[in-house]
């Protein structure tokens, strides 16, 4: 069979039958763009390969139009640059997901950002909060003390500054949770698959394993050694950054999809791998967090009133408020220690210091965290490293090791160094 011969642009050109005019263009090295090959791109048409063709009252999309002998095809005409200009911003209006933005890539949950944002735009706050909730069950905590990597790599603060992707997401979560009688997640289940699955630990890992699990719908039962759910969401982090209300509601939201719960239960007292098999269970998922203190190895650390930051924070959140002394010293520069620092300011504590062996500028803590420790009185001494805690007539006494920062090394990073003297 014989080639169809057609014109593009002024330039002849004959293609085999069944072509359709895009391939034709591509062949004479002439570019139409297109979506339509996009891998992932939902089955709509773009409608951005439209081309003129003589004797048509109105363009055609290229990539399904087939050549006809004769046919005179303008790709690059007024008409069409407009309509494909009105096209793609029709697109752009409701593409939010369809890539991924910087701020997602940087989320360790991978939500999908600019599509909840792009809910909140439209004021559809129960969609931008059912989509957070498809990768990150728990937005009303998270919402409240969320690192905010996204934020660091928000293409907004090439122009100004970031956009409040945190405040925004703790904005939907707590809009559903006020309006909560007119609210309905609509939080859908497969079909059940008749397996059980035990989940240990009811802290911010089981919770989200066992949501993950009851929608996939398997029966799902969570087994915690606490007497609440919560984990360190509860016990760790204080009332003052996550209300235990809140807490609360979400968990609620969570155990609506059938979940069962058994507090009080631990592993090797009230349960091992082998009951939980004779009890039925398919599978186990151990979500039992990392409550254990990481402690510094010096002399007076077993000293009593010197406490791990996870205990005196849990101490805290069971309402054992009771606090003996006037100055309290926190080692350590980190999230954790300004919550225990922040929370002693909130106990009485007239004095509270944070001892630190890094620059102010390099604390391992979030810059707002250490603000707000700062802006409440907490005092801080950086470049500083614990060396012993002394007891004399029940006083607590701390020596440090004064730093000071090393000479650049080959990737330019400055690392702290003792310096000689000691001071208490």
């Amino acid at each position: 069979m014989s080639d169809i011969p057609i014109s593009i642009n002024g330039q002849e050109i004959g293609v085999r039958p069944k072509t359709t005019v895009l391939e034709a263009a591509r062949a004479l090295g002439i570019h139409i763009p297109t979506f339509c090959f996009v891998k992932g791109k939902s089955k709509a048409h773009c409608r951005i390969c439209l081309v003129e063709v003589e004797g048509r009252d109105k363009p055609v999309r290229s990539c399904v139009t087939l050549a006809r002998p004769g046919m005179v095809v303008h790709t690059d005409t007024a008409m069409v640059k407009e309509l494909r200009k009105k096209n793609l911003e029709t697109l752009a209006e409701n593409h939010f997901g369809d890539c991924k933005a910087p701020c997602s890539m940087s989320c360790p949950g991978q939500i999908n950002v600019q599509g909840y944002i792009a809910h909140i735009r439209l004021g559809q706050y129960e969609e931008a909060l059912r989509l957070v909730m498809e990768r990150n069950p728990l937005p009303f905590s998270v919402g409240r003390v969320c690192p905010r990597f996204c934020e660091t790599n928000c293409r907004r603060a090439l122009v100004d500054q970031p956009i409040a992707i945190n405040h925004l997401k703790r904005f939907v979560a707590d809009w559903c949770m006020a309006n909560d009688k007119d609210v309905d997640l609509r939080i859908e289940k497969e079909p059940a698959t008749g397996k059980r699955v035990a989940v240990i630990g009811g802290g911010p890992a089981g919770l989200s394993g066992a949501f993950f699990l009851a929608k996939y719908g398997h029966q799902v039962s969570i087994l915690e050694g606490e007497a609440e759910l919560g984990g360190m969401l509860r016990y760790g982090i204080p009332g003052y950054r996550i209300p235990k209300a809140v807490l609360d509601y979400e968990i609620k939201t969570i155990l609506k999809l059938g979940i069962k719960v058994r507090c009080g239960q631990r592993w090797g007292r009230d349960f091992t791998l082998r009951s939980l098999q004779d009890e039925g269970f398919d599978a186990v998922l151990l979500g039992v967090g990392t409550q254990k203190a990481k402690i510094i190895d010096i002399p007076g650390i077993d000293l009593p009133f010197v406490h791990p930051a996870t205990e005196f924070l849990k101490q805290v959140n069971e309402g054992k408020n009771h606090f003996p002394g006037r100055r309290a010293v926190v080692l350590g520069g980190t999230n954790i220690g300004m919550e225990a620092a922040r929370s002693l300011v909130r106990l009485g504590v007239k004095e509270v210091i944070v001892v630190h062996s890094s620059s102010p500028d390099k604390m391992q803590a979030q810059e707002h965290s250490a603000k707000e420790a700062e802006r409440e009185g907490v005092r801080f001494i950086p470049m500083a490293s614990p060396t012993q805690i002394v007891e004399r007539h029940g006083t607590l006494f701390l020596r440090m090791q004064l730093m000071e920062l090393s000479e650049p090394d080959q990737g330019g990073r400055q690392r702290p160094v003792p310096v000689s003297g000691l001071t208490e």
